[in-house]
């Protein structure tokens, strides 16, 4: 569910829940698993969601995400795969992907595309990241562990 999120509003939309409940009024336990999961995720990345707007650049990345009517299938993010909101001087980067290895490139963010980064952290981790800006991309290295189960936020500083 962090994923549709994080893709709609890099987009510009608006997501909507939908809560179906029970005959009872209850929530069946699926709902309530999503939920829960949704709530621990935005605890850690909501910053990169709420009060952001889109960047120059929805997303980059090989991965579609493919909607025919009423099916949505999984996509097969990789971690190429990023979405991108902004606040003043702030860009988030979401990685859809966590990368195995500790190391990411955000294509993106060369150097000659945007302006200088002057800091990258990693949301939900207090580990510093190490970085270089060049001209193939900003590279990365992450912690060690992933902060959250789903979707990464990397909070990017520029000049």
């Amino acid at each position: 569910m962090a994923e549709t999120l994080v893709d709609i509003v890099s987009k510009n939309g608006n997501f909507l829940l939908k809560i179906p409940q029970l005959p009872d009024g209850t929530l069946d336990e699926e709902c309530v698993y999503n939920f829960g999961s949704l709530a621990k995720w935005m605890k850690v990345n909501g910053e990169g969601i709420s009060g952001t707007r889109p960047w120059t650049a929805a997303g980059k990345g090989p991965s579609r995400v493919v909607i025919e009517g009423f099916k949505e299938d999984a996509v097969p993010w990789t971690v190429e795969d990023f979405r991108f909101t902004a606040k003043g001087n702030q860009v988030y980067a979401f990685q859809m992907k966590w990368p195995e290895g500790g190391k990411s490139v955000i294509r993106s963010l060369a150097k000659g595309k945007i302006a200088n980064v002057t800091g990258v952290k990693v949301l939900g981790s207090d580990a510093p990241v190490k970085f270089e800006q060049t001209s193939r991309g900003l590279a990365l290295d992450l912690p060690n562990k992933k902060p959250t189960d789903f979707v990464q936020c990397y909070r990017v500083f520029i000049e």
